[in-house]
C-alpha cells in the first residue's frame, strides 16, 4: 500500500512539473480561495 502511494505520490511530481499544470494550480488555488470565503 506505501508502495502503490509512493508511485502516485511521484507520478503527480512528474506531472506536476508539466507547464500547463502552472496554469491549472492557479485557478484551482483560485476555487479553492472561493470556496473556502463562501463556507466563512
Amino acid at each position: 500500500m506505501a508502495k502503490d502511494s509512493s508511485v502516485a505520490i511521484s507520478s503527480m511530481d512528474a506531472v506536476a512539473k508539466a507547464p500547463w499544470m502552472d496554469t491549472l494550480r492557479v485557478s484551482h488555488g483560485l476555487l479553492l480561495a472561493t470556496i473556502i470565503n463562501i463556507q466563512r
